[in-house]
């Protein structure tokens, strides 16, 4: 256990266990990210009896609407995600994009561990990417740079622009129905702009601002956003570059998302990812196998031979999970040497070569290793609908099955065979 809070405590991310009385809370267990958060200590936490009153940390402009977030969250005891600021300890707000899930109850009283993520420069770009908009908007009213005149009728789009990462060519003819001929446009750009032209700016006939998308430029694939008009039938607006911010932002996500050791979903993006579509299927294509890999004799090699040789082996293990598996799969890791993956649409047959490949994969990449170790798996499988149709009760099948694999002598894949 002590092992397993010192690695929480490394973690860049707020973890707390909170215990829910009426309107108050108390702490029961938080990592040290958590604490980071507002800038106050645990004994601060245990000696002030402010912290136990939402009131007194939250933005008095979010307490409402959070208060009764958690207020349902306490009642239906469903996974709630949700983004509100607290006071820090300097006196400033921070924003924060907390996941909450129900554990049980403690002297009757409801517990949640709730994962917390400071998103506060998120939120800064985010602000400044609508502070730059209309900024533009009121520029471009008085100069040319940047503005674009779109032809409705005949889709012919003529651009105004001096920057240098703007169009290749200032006239295009046939932007949206012919893409194909300038190759400026991504297929997912398309869609984006033939939606927002040709139905929402025209529906609404006022000034309106589109989602953000993408154009191949002379500078390369760069993000922008639209801000346009419409006289008659010809939408007159402005291209606005947000590159910068778009890739900030993206990259912020996919940190808050990702394992940063492996690239794999961390184990809050993947339950999330994997109890959502769980939730919408039917189970009538064929089965979803939930997989657990667990490194056999990974505490011994890691403490024989140092953790720099750890972190190369989960490295391993990972990219064997990234060959083996198909991009639509869900890929993550649960922390130490836990791994887990959900396998859409296959069948018993299917699922059964493709741990054979993953196998082969493992013993490929153990003799690159090059020291005396044997790198092999212990796993876990179980089927949806078979043997659970929530991710709870598939990730306990598949768990029971691990240890089946486990207590049989380890390096081997064992089905959970009994229905929940």
């Amino acid at each position: 256990m002590k092992k397993l809070e010192n690695i929480l405590d490394m973690l860049d991310c707020g973890i707390v266990e909170i215990m829910f009385d009426g309107d108050a809370r108390s702490i029961t267990w938080a990592n040290n990210g958590f604490f980071a958060l507002t800038g106050a200590s645990r004994e601060e936490y245990d000696n002030e009896l402010k912290h136990g009153n939402p009131k007194n940390v939250l933005h008095p402009d979010d307490f409402e609407r959070v208060f009764s977030a958690f207020h349902k969250h306490v009642q239906t005891k469903e996974t709630l995600s949700i983004e509100y600021r607290v006071m820090h300890k300097n006196g400033s707000y921070v924003w924060l994009s907390v996941v909450s899930n129900f554990i049980g109850y403690k002297n009757n009283k409801p517990c949640f561990i709730n994962i917390m993520k400071d998103i506060t420069e998120l939120k800064k770009i985010r602000s400044k990417i609508e502070y730059e908009a209309e900024r533009y908007r009121i520029i471009c009213s008085l100069a040319n740079d940047l503005l674009f005149e779109y032809d409705i009728e005949n889709d012919t789009l003529i651009s105004y622009s001096k920057n240098s990462y703007d169009f290749n060519t200032l006239r295009i003819d046939n932007f949206l129905s012919r893409p194909a001929d300038h190759k400026m446009l991504p297929d997912d750009s398309i869609k984006v702009l033939r939606k927002f032209f040709l139905q929402e700016v025209v529906v609404a006939r006022q000034y309106k601002k589109s989602e953000p998308f993408q154009i191949i430029t002379k500078n390369g694939c760069q993000w922008f956003a639209v801000n346009c008009g419409i006289i008659n039938n010809t939408i007159i607006g402005i291209f606005i570059n947000i590159d910068k911010e778009m890739t900030t932002a993206i990259k912020l996500k996919k940190e808050i998302r990702e394992d940063s050791m492996t690239g794999l979903l961390n184990k809050v993006a993947f339950i999330q990812d994997a109890t959502e579509f769980l939730k919408h299927s039917s189970g009538k294509q064929g089965y979803h196998a939930m997989v657990i890999f667990d490194i056999d004799n990974f505490k011994q090699a890691n403490d024989k031979l140092g953790h720099g040789f750890g972190d190369t082996v989960i490295q391993h293990v990972a990219m064997c999970i990234k060959e083996t598996f198909r991009s639509e799969d869900l890929k993550g890791r649960f922390g130490g040497d836990e791994f887990v993956a959900l396998i859409k649409d296959v069948n018993i047959p299917q699922i059964k070569q493709l741990i054979r490949r993953y196998q082969e994969n493992l013993v490929e990449k153990n003799l690159s290793l090059k020291v005396n170790y044997s790198l092999t798996n212990s796993i876990g499988i179980s089927l949806f609908p078979r043997d659970g149709k929530t991710f709870e009760q598939l990730f306990k099948s598949a768990d029971i099955a691990l240890y089946k694999a486990k207590e049989q002598g380890k390096n081997q894949a064992s089905f959970f065979d009994s229905p929940v």
